[in-house]
């Protein structure tokens, strides 16, 4: 187990563009949920939402 910030170090330091990091929460289940980075960007918010959409209509 890492911290959740440990992704956005390892996709920068390792030279990767992306990487997803699935979390869980001690409280209660509405604080598990991901961390993304996508093409060397932190994804959050409406672009999550887009992306989930996008993957709908395939």
């Amino acid at each position: 187990m890492v911290v959740t910030s440990m992704v956005y170090f390892d996709t920068h330091a390792l030279g990767m563009q992306s990487g997803v990091m699935i979390t869980g929460s001690n409280k209660s289940p509405n604080f598990n949920g991901s961390k993304m980075v996508l093409v060397g960007e932190t994804i959050y918010g409406y672009t999550i939402q887009a992306l989930y959409q996008a993957i709908l209509k395939k």
